[in-house]
């Protein structure tokens, strides 16, 4: 009810601000032409944003009208299908570093951050209506061509200073573009045919209050520092140039662009709310932090049943009992020091250029390239030294070690200190002032485009042209992922060498180079050692390389020159046919290093290697029934039909088809409706992988002793539904992992793995009234149906799924289930050398169960004259009713965590409102993001206390600018102007789990987890 009333106080306010306009529409203004309703809606959007320009005294866009959803050139029809159109003035306004920034603000979509992911690449993705898959199945265009293919399409690559519009298609379009056009395209259309030289420059930076919260009072309980008071950080800067010239009586246009952006890393202890990992021990049980033994005090124990050690504070060589607790007093390591990084530094480069050359009067040669460079960097923890470095039995310390005190000799060796006898121990030593263990992300992207188009015969347009692209991702560690066990145990191996701390292997010769390594005091700071212990300097990198090739000839054409046409329309129909050859080549490399480093197994390098190559016949109709009658103003309808050919497919074609409807009775009524079908092979991504092996530290068994004591947390017919799954060991504690984790696999797909298909359904209602001038409204409905939907599950889904079964006997959790592969001791570990058994694997395949979402989407836009400007008022809504995903089999909306994943909020929502004053001098604009509450999936089976409800949250945004001279613009945008503190929600421990976060508090989704955003920009014409 909540939610509704939300909707209901957006819609007043919207008509609120119409109210004015209706008094003022007697009073002799010019009433505006309905006849909009018969263009395309992505046309009217740019015609809306040229005048905008041109009152802001720019002069950038295009000649030529980009219009998305149909290949029919000059449509008489308006699209049938929501389109959401993002402004130039809306991305300026918005203060985005990032085109993925603008995107994630819109209800449409769920937000993606791969910046914020500490084990992400940086690749930015858009995912439609949450559906998921790859890449939530939406196609990503640039000027009507793909961005790029399966594996190359970076939205990130696209400076947001030259998008002249995004539009947002959600209502399905593979007929027009392809079968991977499921849920709907993102066509960014770019300004081209500049004139002159143009500089936009901006600076932003993070203003935030640490504010005391549950999170400051469970670290300070365990004695780990917390930030408390404001903070500027989090730097961001960009600069862009773009030129552009027309030459020969302007038949000639050329324009280019350059691009560097600069973005700070921001720690996780910089914000009260990440100072520590949250953890929460099951349900409403209690609180801490997420920390590790290793300390830069040392962990050192003997192996022989000694009570492991730490240095004292103060420097001096004397040892204490290390005090593993989870109180004030503890000695481990707060797991979030300013190692790791909430947000990742990140350097940028973009260049490219465009041409137009009027060749004849029938055609016209187009081309564009597009460059992209993209560096970041994952830090994670500092240079460390951990248990069974060398192996269980650790290493051999001798007791006349002469960096060892009396004291530590004793509590080492006993009655044999001071002697050259030898004990074994192990130690785990963080090296605070070492560098930290790093991964190094690069992507690299090139895109070129040609083609020629034209027109002829007074009816037809043509447009031949392709792309071609390669993107680059790649992945490097430095060398602190690798100290040398050898190494160590001779650096532990030291003598009295006239006075001189010396290591035995120099002294015999066996090691000249090696250097003792002082493990005996806190905070060991000698380079010599630590060169010497981290001496392989690893490349371990990891290399994915994809092509794209794509070639596609179209012609549409009006048939009604040739009086082919209805007898109640004016206007004739129109058609297109086209045809598109598309390959895609996917290649990808892992390295010996990474897999044994990173993944802490000794795979070997391994590579795979797909291709391809889909082949492709569409054509699309529109006719206009009825056209300005004096009972229904129009009435239509438009269809389309592809054919699609894989070579990776044993089927013949795939076929796709849309049929739509528009019906407007008078003009300030339009009703639309729209039918899509899909289907598509996998593509080359989904069915390429490279199967590996990897260890993971915080997995627990199911079917093994509950950690939290009790029964097990999987039940006895769940672990049953496991391969290799032995009764007898049910709860026992012989299933628990190891130290060093238990073994996942990934990069498996299913064998059977096959097509997906997809229906679509919307309809809506447009309206334009007459008597209320500059005002639209509509709202539409959506249905969007998978069966055999193709997913990747993750370790994480797979357990979650097989978990869910008891409850949901789903033929999803059921296979999840039959995905834990147990060795013949029912193990999960053991032999990691390419195991046959013993391990959970991740698998791409088709899912069983339906997927799908459905819901309401609200658009409105109203310009209203004050005094000498206009205020303009944008509303964007969407109203979620159901969402069917892996994650969330139940299709409940108004959930996260427990069967969930990440928050599903009912409604969320935009409203700008903006006064432009006369000519464009002056701009100020208020946007208000509202999310709504959600609550915890595991209030559906039982009963939580805490942490079970994010409220709804509201964000305001302002923004200013000045024109100066109509060459200058000043500018300053101020998001989450109240610095509002975002939800936090702890990991649960154990399987049964709400953590959505990885290892952030909140929610990186929806809600801002950095605080307040302030950006000053300055844009020169010259």
């Amino acid at each position: 009810m909540k939610n509704i009333g939300v909707l209901f106080a957006t819609s007043a306010v919207m008509a609120i601000c119409a109210v004015p306009a209706a008094a003022q529409s007697d009073q002799g203004q010019t009433q505006q032409s309905t006849d909009d309703a018969a263009k395309s809606e992505s046309r009217k959007a740019a015609e809306r944003e040229d005048i905008r320009d041109q009152g802001q005294g720019a002069d950038t866009a295009s000649g030529d009208v980009v219009v998305t959803g149909s290949r029919i050139v000059n449509p008489n029809l308006a699209s049938a299908a929501p389109i959401q159109a993002v402004s130039a003035q809306e991305i300026k306004l918005s203060g985005a570093v990032n085109i993925e920034d603008v995107l994630n603000r819109l209800p449409q979509v769920v937000p993606y951050a791969p910046q914020a992911d500490d084990e992400g690449n940086g690749t930015g993705r858009v995912n439609l209506r949450n559906i998921g898959g790859s890449g939530g199945a939406a196609l990503i265009l640039l000027d009507g061509m793909r961005l790029g293919g399966q594996v190359a399409a970076d939205i990130n690559s696209i400076p947001p200073a030259l998008v002249q519009r995004v539009d947002v298609l959600t209502g399905g379009a593979a007929a027009v573009y392809g079968p991977d056009a499921l849920t709907g395209v993102v066509n960014f259309i770019l300004k081209k045919n500049f004139k002159g030289v143009q500089v936009d420059a901006n600076y932003g930076f993070f203003n935030h209050l640490n504010r005391a919260n549950i999170v400051t009072d469970t670290a300070k309980s365990r004695g780990f520092p917390t930030p408390l008071g404001w903070t500027n950080d989090g730097g961001r800067a960009t600069i862009n140039v773009t030129a552009g010239t027309q030459l020969f009586d302007d038949r000639l246009s050329l324009s280019g662009y350059f691009s560097y952006r600069h973005t700070d890393n921001l720690p996780y202890n910089s914000r009260s709310a990440q100072s520590c990992h949250l953890l929460q021990n099951g349900i409403d049980g209690p609180l801490s932090c997420d920390s590790t033994l290793y300390s830069r005090y040392g962990y050192i124990y003997n192996l022989n049943g000694g009570t492991p050690q730490i240095n004292a504070a103060d420097g001096s060589r004397v040892f204490r009992p290390y005090r593993n607790t989870q109180d004030a007093t503890t000695d481990r390591q707060n797991r979030m020091d300013d190692s790791y990084q909430m947000l990742r530094a990140n350097e940028r480069y973009n260049a490219g250029g465009f041409l137009s050359f009027k060749a004849t009067d029938w055609a016209e040669i187009y081309g564009s390239y597009m460059y992209t460079r993209n560096t970041s960097q994952g830090t994670y923890l500092p240079a460390t030294i951990g248990e069974g470095t060398n192996g269980d039995g650790g290493y051999q310390l001798n007791c006349n070690n002469p960096l060892m005190s009396a004291q530590q000799a004793q509590v080492l060796c006993g009655a044999q200190a001071g002697t050259s006898a030898t004990v074994p121990i192990d130690f785990g030593y963080r090296f605070q002032h070492y560098p930290t263990r790093t991964i190094d992300y690069q992507q690299i992207y090139n895109r070129a485009a040609l083609g020629v188009r034209g027109d002829f015969a007074g009816a037809w347009h043509y447009d031949v042209g392709g792309v071609w692209a390669k993107s680059l991702v790649k992945s490097a560690i430095n060398r602190n992922w690798a100290p040398s066990g050898d190494n160590i145990a001779k650096a532990l191996n030291v003598v009295n060498v006239n006075g001189v701390p010396t290591c035995v292997s120099k002294v015999n010769g066996t090691d000249p180079n090696c250097v003792p390594l002082d493990i005996f005091r806190g905070d060991s700071d000698d380079p010599a050692a630590y060169r010497y212990i981290f001496a392989y300097a690893p490349n371990g990198p990891t290399r994915n390389v994809g092509y794209f090739f794509d070639v596609q000839a179209n012609i549409s054409g009006d048939l009604g020159k040739y009086g082919v046409r209805s007898p109640l329309a004016t206007d004739g129909v129109q058609v297109s046919f086209g045809a598109e050859l598309r390959r895609d080549i996917a290649n990808n490399f892992t390295s010996a290093d990474y897999n044994s480093i990173i993944q802490g197994t000794p795979n070997p390098s391994s590579s795979a290697r797909g291709t391809q190559t889909a082949k492709e016949l569409a054509t699309e109709i529109q006719v206009p029934l009825i056209q300005d009658q004096s009972w229904t103003h129009l009435l239509g309808f438009s269809g389309g039909y592809r054919a699609s050919n894989y070579d990776t497919s044993s089927r013949t074609f795939f076929s796709t088809w849309k049929l739509e409807g528009t019906w407007a009775p008078v003009r300030d009524i339009r009703f639309r409706v729209a039918r899509n079908f899909a289907s598509r092979a996998p593509n080359v991504f989904e069915a390429t992988q490279n199967i590996n092996y990897g260890r993971n530290i915080n997995f627990i068994d199911p079917c093994g002793a509950n950690p939290a004591g009790g029964a097990p947390v999987a039940s006895l017919a769940t672990c049953q539904l496991q391969p290799g799954f032995q009764p007898s060991t049910y709860g026992s504690a012989s299933l628990t992992c190891p130290q060093d984790g238990c073994i996942y696999r990934f990069g498996a797909v299913d064998p059977k793995l096959g097509p997906q298909t997809a229906n679509t359904l919307t309809y809506g209602l447009v309206l334009t009234p007459s008597f209320l001038p500059r005002f639209s409204f509509s709202v539409d409905h959506y249905e969007i149906r998978y069966t055999n939907q193709i997913v990747g599950l993750d370790q994480d889904s797979i357990v979650a799924n097989c978990l869910g079964y008891a409850a949901n006997p789903t033929d999803l959790n059921r296979i999840s289930c039959q995905q834990f592969i147990r060795n013949d001791q029912g193990k999960l570990f053991g032999n990691i050398n390419n195991p046959n058994a013993g391990f959970v694997s991740s698998l791409v395949l088709n899912v069983p169960n339906q997927t799908g979402t459905t819901g309401y989407d609200f658009q409105a836009h109203y310009d209203l004259p004050v005094a000498s400007g206009t205020f303009a008022t944008d509303f964007n809504g969407g109203l979620v009713t159901s969402a069917a995903s892996v994650t969330n089999q139940s299709g409940n909306v108004g959930y996260f965590g427990d069967g969930v994943g990440n928050p599903i909020p009912k409604w969320r929502h935009n409203l700008r409102g903006t006064f432009t004053g006369a000519e464009g001098l002056f701009q100020l604009s208020l946007n208000w993001r509202y999310i709504s509450a959600t609550r915890s999936g595991t209030v559906r089976r039982t009963v939580q206390n805490t942490f079970a409800r994010i409220p709804n949250y509201s964000y305001f945004d302002l923004a200013a600018n000045v024109n100066i001279a109509k060459r200058m613009t000043l500018g300053v945008t101020i998001n989450n102007l109240l610095d509002k503190d975002p939800p936090i929600i702890p990991a649960r421990g154990g399987n049964n789990t709400y953590s959505i976060n990885g290892w952030q508090n909140s929610p990186v989704n929806f809600y801002d987890i950095y605080g307040r955003y302030i950006q000053f920009s300055v844009t020169t014409n010259f």
